[in-house]
């Protein structure tokens, strides 16, 4: 067969002006034909091969359907060349003029810089921030600003696409580790319940829920790609192992348009105690006792019992009223407080919950409870390179399911507090003060 025959061969048959693809046509005829016809009479070979003074004559398997090629002394031109769609790449067979250079290793396109570290994930719609005055950087209502870029605020931040990738996986662990520099990245996370977790433990804090539409998509960063391969190991013993799920990074700003609303702990406690029915549904007590954001928190949380129908739909839109959600989030954010607290939701009641998600919003239009004004944070300490949202762990995955595997089991088991600072490694001991001289011009 002609797909199978030297490729020196099919440069000279296209060197002579024969019509590559008319001959492979031909070929799969002849084939197809062999096959069919294999178990009565075997059919010889049909390819005559002639002196190389002349073009090449072949003969087809159904003359009838194909025309022969011309046998003449003179040189036959080759055919025009095949305008190819943009979808096909031609092929050394299928384009004579290039069949010459078909042993030629084509150019690689070379990825992206940042390819590497960031890999085409899309951000979830909405994530959440918890902050207080601990946090490193620049934390209010209306901005957040990292560390690393917060001391002078007519410098402009400098575009991480032109810095190198090893450098931004550097900051990236610098930031996960708690290393003591200023940070170039501001923690977020995928769970609602983990950042309630973090910010009621913390006592007075402040959650911010950040709409991802309204950001620079290439300014987010998914930290598991970072840390797929390279976990964070972390604890007393260093048998705890950190690799980034639910936890997004935003390079240098959130923009004041991506903050969708921000309220306060007290607030929530405020809420939660003025109308019984939305604190039965939000658990804030058994929320903030749990040590960790782990298993045995979900467990206690599904072990309520709540179903996501039309009445706890209700009191979720009226909660959503309450802390300034804009409308068109508010089914997304009922979906994410149903999933994280493990709201029993049979594929039947989910649109009655949602209905009622609506109607509760709209009855809270006459609820008279003006949450208290968040607290502005520029701190002067250094950045605490979060690694916020370690605690979630496993049991910060989208599929609920997953959160009582084995694994949060055995992490469960492991009584000691645990010490984020301590057990970690600093590879990057020696790199971290040029970096980030580097990156402050």
């Amino acid at each position: 067969m002609i797909e199978r025959t030297a490729h020196g061969k099919v440069r000279l048959f296209a060197q002579r002006g024969v019509d590559i693809p008319h001959l492979l046509a031909m070929g799969k005829e002849a084939r197809l034909e062999r096959i069919s016809s294999s178990s009565t009479t075997p059919t010889q070979t049909r390819i005559q091969h002639t002196p190389p003074e002349s073009p090449i004559q072949t003969t087809s398997p159904v003359r009838s359907q194909l025309l022969p090629t011309p046998v003449s002394d003179s040189h036959v031109p080759p055919p025009p060349a095949r305008e190819y769609l943009p979808s096909e790449t031609p092929t050394p067979a299928q384009s004579p003029s290039q069949s010459a250079h078909y042993n030629s290793t084509p150019p690689s396109s070379l990825p992206s810089p940042l390819q590497s570290v960031r890999p085409d994930v899309t951000p979830p719609p909405l994530l959440f921030r918890f902050w207080d005055e601990n946090s490193g950087g620049v934390n209010s209502s209306n901005k957040f600003v990292a560390g690393m870029w917060d001391q002078d605020a007519t410098t402009p931040i400098p575009d991480h696409s032109t810095i190198h990738p090893r450098i931004i996986s550097t900051l990236v662990r610098m930031h996960l580790t708690r290393i003591n520099v200023s940070s170039a990245f501001i923690s977020l996370s995928t769970s609602p319940l983990g950042v309630f977790h973090r910010a009621l433990r913390a006592g007075r804090a402040n959650i911010s829920i950040l709409d991802t539409s309204k950001m620079n998509q290439s300014h987010l960063f998914s930290v598991i790609p970072f840390l797929r391969h390279e976990p964070i190991i972390y604890g007393s013993e260093g048998k705890s192992r950190y690799f980034g799920q639910g936890e997004w990074l935003v390079w240098g700003v959130i923009p004041p348009e991506a903050i969708l609303t921000t309220f306060s702990t007290d607030t929530l406690f405020s809420i939660s105690t003025e109308y019984p029915s939305i604190g039965k549904l939000l658990q804030l007590h058994l929320i903030k006792n749990a040590k960790f954001n782990r298993a045995p928190l979900i467990r206690k949380l599904g072990s309520k019992n709540i179903m996501a129908d039309m009445h706890s739909g209700r009191s979720v839109g009226q909660f959503l009223k309450l802390l300034n959600v804009p409308q068109p989030h508010i089914s997304t954010l009922a979906m994410l407080f149903a999933t994280k607290w493990s709201w029993r939701s049979p594929g039947d009641k989910r649109a009655a919950f949602l209905q009622g998600v609506q109607r509760g919003f709209i009855s809270a239009y006459s609820l008279k409870l003006p949450p208290p004004d968040a607290e502005s944070t520029e701190s002067e300490q250094e950045e605490d390179a979060t690694g916020q949202y370690y605690e979630e762990l496993e049991s910060d995955r989208e599929d609920e399911s997953a959160e009582f595997d084995c694994q949060d089991e055995v992490q469960k088991d492991a009584g000691d507090d645990i010490d984020l600072a301590s057990g970690v490694a600093d590879p990057f001991a020696t790199k971290r003060a040029s970096i980030a001289a580097m990156l402050k011009w």
